[in-house]
């Protein structure tokens, strides 16, 4: 609890947040506390995403040393730890374990010092994915090793999964290949677990181009007494950590603690033998085939739309267009759309647009006898109301039956449609919805959710 007590705080001074913004948690790994840090708003404020590229972990822990090096207590005061919003807890919190604790992370730190100068290499002195995409700016090539994707039997914070998409994304932008070393490939994708899943589907399309590669590979051989190569980039360096065979939604950045500079193209002995070892693996036997998908709910069980929709990744679509003849009539559907589009946001991000296409009240038997515009205004509010971006350019389109004739639909199917303008094209995602948002929303009711993607031509 004191551990984090002194990170909360130290962070929300460091980003300068209010204290009630961020909250945390604490777990036990072994021996290890891990600490949790959370936004405390509704979806998120993004403060805790800063922490790495704003805050470096390393500085973090410095800062939070500093916090409780307090002077004007024993245990715990005003100064140190003691705040409003965790007054409840007072007569838990003491910094002295916790101080003793820290120390013995810098004492640590010192003795791995010793250990760089028998093979070059340095502390890293940023340890984040921000500070890794700078150093390995301009490197056409990187070879990342993982262990394994995710710890067996481990649940991870959506952020966890969310921050390692980004990282390979990033890493696989423009030019650059990357290359992912796995001592425990990932199952066929019938029988991956949704962690795994999730990450694979997210970065489908880097792995169908070969931006992303995967393979096997034997773990490697400790550099000098005790480091465990990491990452590597030619003329760039290699990243090392103590852990030999971490996951990459575990520990796999905390535990890197040196840097070997590496200035030209060729690879030490070494390292070039362990990298010309692996093996690729396929990708088609761990991805969805046909890159279509379906899920099928049934009564009594949950709806975690977050596993349907992250493939969208966390990046901003043109346009969302969803079909749906009842979308707008009544105000439980009319809520039932806006807590839809949040879900689907919450797992991606709001678009430039919204297209809503339904059906027109005033020509709907025994509807809720209301205007194509008082229905229009009820709709744009609860979608406002659900967290909708002022500058998002919300279009509704009521249908009559002589519209729908016009545009060849009677709406059969219920259909979610998300646009990405993409360098070679348009990219679309479409997600057929056998029973209507109000079906999927409902945990009572059956309902088959089928998802495909593809160039916006063939998907036409």
């Amino acid at each position: 609890m004191s551990l984090v007590e002194a990170l909360r705080i130290t962070v929300a001074r460091e980003l300068d947040v209010d204290l009630r913004e961020i909250r945390g948690t604490w777990r036990l790994r072994g021996e290890r506390p891990d600490v949790v840090l959370y936004d405390a708003l509704e979806g998120g404020a993004g403060h805790v995403r800063r922490i790495g590229r704003a805050l470096a972990v390393g500085e973090l822990l410095r800062r939070a040393r500093e916090l409780l090096d307090c002077p004007d207590c024993e245990r715990a005061c005003r100064r140190c730890l003691f705040d409003y919003t965790n007054q409840r807890h007072w007569e838990l919190l003491d910094r002295r374990p916790v101080l003793a604790w820290l120390d013995q992370l810098v004492l640590r730190a010192s003795e791995e010092r010793d250990l760089f100068a028998p093979i070059g290499a340095r502390p890293r002195k940023e340890p984040s994915f921000a500070a890794l995409r700078e150093r390995l700016a301009g490197a056409d090539r990187v070879w990342l090793f993982a262990g394994r994707l995710a710890p067996a039997g481990d649940e991870q914070e959506p952020a966890v999964l969310e921050t390692a998409v980004a990282f390979l994304r990033d890493l696989a932008a423009g030019e650059r290949r990357v290359v992912v070393g796995l001592v425990e490939p990932p199952p066929a994708f019938g029988r991956q677990d949704p962690l795994i899943r999730e990450l694979l589907e997210a970065v489908s399309r880097e792995l169908r181009t070969g931006r992303v590669e995967l393979a096997t590979v034997e773990p490697p051989a400790p550099l000098g007494e005790a480091w465990y190569p990491r990452l590597v980039a030619p003329a760039r360096g290699a990243w090392l950590g103590r852990e030999p065979v971490p996951a990459l939604l575990g520990d796999w950045l905390a535990d890197i603690s040196a840097e070997l500079p590496l200035a030209g193209a060729d690879l030490p002995p070494q390292l070039a033998s362990w990298l010309a070892s692996w093996r690729r693996l396929a990708v088609e036997s761990l991805l969805p085939c046909g890159e279509a998908r379906q899920f099928r709910f049934v009564p009594g069980q949950p709806r975690d739309l977050r596993s349907i929709f992250s493939v969208l990744g966390q990046r901003s679509a043109e346009r969302w267009i969803l079909r749906d003849p009842w979308l707008a009539e009544g105000e439980r559907n009319r809520e039932t759309t806006a807590r839809f589009l949040a879900a689907v946001a919450a797992a991606s991000a709001w678009p430039a647009a919204i297209e809503l296409r339904y059906r027109d009240p005033e020509s709907v038997r025994d509807g809720e006898s209301i205007s194509r515009r008082e229905q229009a205004v009820k709709l744009r509010r609860r979608i406002s109301e659900a967290g909708a971006p002022g500058g998002t350019d919300l279009r509704l389109v009521p249908l009559s039956a002589k519209r729908q004739r016009a545009r060849g639909f009677d709406f059969h199917d219920r259909e979610f449609t998300v646009e990405f303008g993409e360098a070679g094209g348009r990219h679309v995602h479409r997600f057929v919805l056998t029973g209507g948002v109000d079906r999927l929303l409902d945990p009572t009711r059956e309902c088959v959710v089928v998802h495909s993607q593809g160039p916006a031509d063939l998907l036409a």
